[in-house]
Parts: structure tokens; C-alpha cells; sequence
């Protein structure tokens, strides 16, 4: 492959990586405006770094919450839990302790967000209901 053509593959690349950053960034000013529409200064953020979108998404959070909120002079106090589901256990269950997380997020706030796959979400949203947690409070 000549090199001018290795240049152009790079380039590619990069527009690539910035456009899925770009995607990212307006992911979380969509997350602030529900939280100011809302009037929520107390949140949650419950993040699966096994997927690295979720990373992404919780990166480009951090970024506006710091960059913008001071602009605007609201204030957010956001509880942030990062998990992986790495493996299953030896009896075949995941390794993730979702009552733990969900207890955790429950001392500090009453919203909580969910950076995860649909599976994770399933089971949080079971424990969640099982703890008591679906009445509304």
C-alpha cells in the first residue's frame, strides 16, 4: 500500500473516533437537560465499563457537568458506580452484586441512571423491585 494511502486510512479513523466522541458529548447534554427539566440535583449513575460506549457516554457526562454547570449555576451531586461483568461465578450467575449497587445508590439519591446492556438493566431493575424500590418514593 503506497504511504499516501496509509494517511487517508488514518484520517478516516480519526473523523471516525471524533464523530462517535462528537454522539457522545450530545448524549450527555441530553442527560442534563432531563435533569434540569426535571429539577434533579441529586442522581445516581450506575456505569457497566465492561462496554466501552458506557464509558464514553459517562466520560462525556463528567466533561459537561464540569464545563457547564458552573456557567449556569445549577448543582448537580451525582454518585457515580462503576461495575464489569467480567465472568460468570462457578454456579453459573453473573458476578455482579446488584443489591449492593442499588443500595449504595439508594443512600444518595432517589434517581438513578443505567449505563449498561439490556440484560444488566433487566436484573437491576428485578433487584431494584425486589428490594422494595418500585413504589414510586
Amino acid at each position: 500500500m503506497p504511504s499516501r494511502w496509509v494517511i487517508f486510512y488514518f484520517l478516516n479513523f480519526f473523523k471516525i473516533k471524533s464523530c462517535i466522541y462528537f454522539v457522545a458529548d450530545r448524549v450527555g447534554d441530553f442527560f442534563l437537560k432531563i435533569i434540569q427539566d426535571y429539577d434533579w440535583h441529586h442522581f445516581s449513575l450506575l456505569v457497566d465499563e465492561s462496554e466501552p460506549a458506557n464509558v464514553l457516554v459517562k466520560a462525556a457526562f463528567e466533561k459537561i457537568i464540569k464545563s457547564r454547570l458552573d456557567s449556569i449555576g445549577y448543582r448537580i451531586w451525582i454518585d457515580i458506580q462503576e461495575f464489569s461483568k467480567t465472568k460468570m461465578t462457578v454456579d453459573g450467575t453473573d458476578s455482579i452484586n446488584y443489591e449492593k449497587l442499588l443500595l449504595t445508590a439508594k443512600r444518595s439519591s432517589r434517581v438513578f441512571v443505567f449505563l449498561c446492556n439490556g440484560e444488566i438493566s433487566r436484573n437491576l431493575l428485578i433487584k431494584s423491585y425486589d428490594l422494595g424500590m418500585s413504589t414510586g418514593e
